[in-house]
């Protein structure tokens, strides 16, 4: 779910709230930072529980038999296929979702109005229909629908969406790389075989150690990269710079000078795609301009040295 984008993300995040605050405490700045990272994993947990929560809804709530005085044969079969998935009961298996399903983050069942409408909602999907026409829907068949609901509710569903921004501010971030994870779980083992959450990271230590040492040198370096940059940007002040940009600019140069083993192409293209996130539609090219001249000044001071990974082209 950690890549490098999101990791330089949560950085930015950080070390623009501890710019951005008057005495801020850099113990807290970090221990924030650190709870950030670690959070992507409860937000994946309360992603992955909402269908889950919403099958439980339809069971209890929404049985024709009890709802309706005279229920159709489409009417039972929808309540069958929304109550009758043998890999649900696989994935409330897995040990660590049956903790946070005991005391959940987020109650999802709890929301009537959001599983109503979902309930609704999910009848006019093509992803449900297909599988609602499968006359014995299989294992593969629970999955792709599985798969079709998860993609319907991180890239389509704005209530929902707004509602996992309010319950954490920075899920727009997390949206993607917290779905990708989700297609990788349930992609492993398409035919036989048990479910396994997918690792926060593939190195944790390693991505920590990034996080928390960018942080740490942005901070140390700040005043320094501030004056490299007013030298590049003749004719404007730090205070028309926008504040994003000039974090954006202090980070990248961060990365220049103290990370030898990530390539200088690597670091200028992670922000400026950040930069098209968190800041003005023209930062990008505002930064590739002034970023670029501050590469060439650094190279030709010698004060950039890669190795290993970092020389790279």
């Amino acid at each position: 779910m950690l890549n490098r984008r999101l990791i330089r993300s949560k950085v930015f995040q950080a070390f623009y709230a501890f710019n951005q605050t008057e005495n801020a405490s850099l113990k807290q700045s970090v221990s924030y930072l650190m709870d950030s990272l670690k959070g992507v994993e409860h937000n994946f947990l309360v992603f992955l529980d909402f269908p889950l929560s919403f099958f439980e809804f339809v069971r209890v709530e929404m049985n024709p038999g009890e709802t309706r005085y005279l229920p159709s044969e489409k009417d039972k079969l929808i309540y069958t296929r929304l109550t009758e998935i043998s890999v649900v009961e696989e994935l409330l298996a897995i040990k660590q979702l049956k903790d946070y399903t005991e005391k959940p983050y987020l109650r999802w069942r709890d929301d009537h109005d959001l599983m109503r409408g979902m309930y609704k909602e999910i009848q006019q999907q093509k992803f449900f229909n297909v599988y609602l026409n499968k006359p014995n829907p299989s294992r593969v068949d629970e999955i792709a629908f599985l798969l079709g609901f998860y993609d319907h509710l991180g890239n389509s569903h704005e209530e929902f969406n707004q509602k996992m921004e309010d319950f954490e501010m920075h899920w727009e971030d997390e949206r993607i790389p917290v779905l990708t994870a989700v297609h990788r779980m349930f992609e492993q083992i398409p035919g036989e075989g048990a479910f396994e959450l997918p690792q926060l990271s593939r190195n944790m230590e390693e991505d920590v150690d990034f996080a928390h040492q960018l942080f740490l040198e942005a901070v140390k370096h700040r005043e320094e990269f501030e004056k490299i940059i007013a030298a590049n940007t003749p004719g404007w002040d730090k205070e028309r710079i926008a504040r994003a940009d000039l974090i954006l600019m202090i980070l990248a140069i961060t990365e220049l000078l103290h990370f030898p083993y990530v390539p200088v192409k690597v670091t200028l293209n992670e922000y400026l795609e950040l930069a098209k996130i968190y800041s003005t539609p023209q930062s990008s090219r505002f930064l590739n301009g002034i970023l670029d001249k501050i590469r060439i000044q650094l190279s030709s001071e010698g004060k950039i040295a890669k190795k290993g990974r970092g020389l790279i082209e």
